[in-house]
């Protein structure tokens, strides 16, 4: 079964393959689809469409290409990491990049470089507040991350 935290502990990507595999009892490979359209729905649930690229083989009868769309719900990151993360025994850090390291290592969550708005972090700010990327396929919302002085 897939739980979120299973999920969780794979890129985005393969996550939503994942999620349509078990869902439609279907075998997609990572590899063989591509996202044709997103869009985030009001209620902070994502519709996605893929395009789902058949086999090379000459023997695959499917057609060139077949599409699935779905809709999921996103995690929210501030109510999934609880708040506020705070960041200890660590250098101050000077980019969102090195946060969201810091919380794949805390959590054993995996990030794609699409998942949050990278941005540099100011010197001597106290809080700073992490921000989902609208093209996230994973997240929505901001989480509030206490800074080491």
């Amino acid at each position: 079964m897939n739980t979120t935290e299973t999920l969780l502990q794979y890129p985005p990507w393969e996550a939503l393959i994942r999620m349509v595999n078990h869902h439609y009892r279907m075998t997609i490979d990572p590899g063989m689809a591509e996202l044709v359209e997103q869009e985030t729905l009001s209620d902070n649930r994502l519709e996605v469409t893929l395009a789902l690229k058949p086999s090379g083989s000459l023997r695959n009868l499917l057609p060139p290409t077949e599409q699935i769309t779905v809709v999921y719900q996103l995690l929210d990151l501030g109510t999934y990491f609880g708040g506020t993360f705070t960041i200890v025994d660590r250098a101050y850090p000077d980019t969102t990049l090195t946060v969201v390291d810091q919380l794949s290592e805390t959590f054993g969550v995996v990030f794609d470089r699409d998942d949050i708005l990278h941005e540099t972090i100011p010197m001597g700010l106290t809080t700073y507040t992490l921000k989902a990327h609208p093209r996230s396929l994973r997240w929505v919302g901001s989480l509030d991350i206490s800074l080491p002085n």
